[in-house]
């Protein structure tokens, strides 16, 4: 690089030499940050692409609210199998497996906040079977020596059987609360590659909320509490929405009938004004009918402002409640943990 050539050649004592260090430096922070946005904008790319390949829109039932969130940034993936569950019968299943030579094939999709399991269908395409949160998961690699004994829980009870067997050779394990699911890699160094980036990234989780101060022992009633003052605020989004949706009906109909009226005023006006012998009894009738829709009109136009006015009372708390849900959604974009455990059904 040409900035770090004059560097080496100018000497350190003179004046151009701390000023081509902090144009180095400079330089070196761009750099960096030109990269992070090219692999954001690649990661985003590949999440939109899994997404549209695997179907999961906003309407999936796997991963409510669809895989393409502002959050959510793609890791990796790869092939494995996944060996039977940790139970004793699951664990006499595995006696002398070596490989990924048993189980069911399946597709791992790792992002920033949750694991995608899927199958092979028809014609190649894959389906989504499962979607794992990463938030305070647990990873080990099986079959290895130099694995710790974490197989217990805080309280001091059991989570799996499996790491206390040592069975599959380029297996590991996934715990998401007390639930193991176990996955053979084709060879020891995609294990190995699966189970540094899952802890990595469940590290990353963790590390965001305690620098936040949260504790995860009250994270569920945290986002508990968020969720239904988000559905609350949906609520009543739907229902403000209704009622302008009425009053608005309501609107058109008064507008129908003071039409009405003032055809009936104008009508009667005109006979009043190009009749020159009507009765007395005919006349009078007139009048009163040129009273009587000034006074409907009149009452109209009332209940007309009226309605104007609630439908901009209304119009006034929509707007509230979106700018409310858009700054919630906005305040949680970047919080991958607390976007998953909201918006899904784990």
């Amino acid at each position: 690089m040409l900035v770090e050539r004059m560097l080496q050649l100018t000497e350190p004592a003179a004046p151009e030499f701390a000023q081509l260090q902090e144009v180095l430096l400079r330089v070196a922070e761009l750099c960096t940050a030109v990269n992070e946005s090219a692999a954001e904008a690649e990661s985003c790319a590949k999440v939109a692409a899994i997404s549209k390949e695997l179907g999961l829109d906003e309407r999936s039932a796997v991963l409510p609210g669809g895989l393409a969130q502002p959050h959510r940034r793609f890791v990796r993936e790869g092939t494995a199998h996944e060996l039977p569950p940790p139970s004793a019968e699951g664990a006499s299943a595995w006696a002398g497996v070596t490989g990924a030579g048993t189980g069911r094939a399946v597709r791992l999709i790792m992002f920033n906040d949750v694991l995608l399991i899927s199958t092979p269908g028809m014609l190649g395409r894959h389906t989504v079977r499962e979607a794992l949160s990463l938030a305070k998961a647990r990873v080990r690699a099986l079959g290895d020596a130099t694995e710790p004994d974490d197989t217990n829980d805080a309280d001091g009870t059991a989570v799996s059987v499996v790491a206390a067997v040592g069975l599959a050779r380029h297996a590991f394990e996934l715990c998401v609360g007390r639930k193991a699911r176990v996955f053979a890699a084709p060879s020891a160094e995609a294990k190995h590659a699966w189970v540094k980036a899952l802890r990595k990234q469940v590290g990353a989780l963790l590390e965001r909320f305690k620098a936040r101060g949260r504790s995860l022992a009250f994270l569920p009633q945290n986002v508990c509490m968020l969720r239904l003052q988000l559905e609350a605020a949906g609520r009543e989004r739907a229902a403000v929405e209704a009622q302008v949706c009425a009053i608005s009906e309501e609107l058109c109909a008064l507008e129908g009938e003071v039409r009405t009226e003032r055809q009936r005023r104008d009508s009667a006006e005109r006979e009043v004004g190009g009749t020159e012998e009507a009765s007395s009894e005919r006349l009078a009738l007139l009048l009163q009918t040129v009273f009587e829709a000034d006074l409907a009109i009149s009452r109209g136009e009332s209940k007309r402002l009226m309605l104007q006015g609630q439908i901009g009372h209304h119009v006034a708390r929509l707007s509230q409640i979106s700018e409310m849900l858009e700054l919630t959604t906005a305040k949680h974009d970047g919080d991958s943990l607390l976007q998953f455990m909201l918006f899904s059904n784990s």
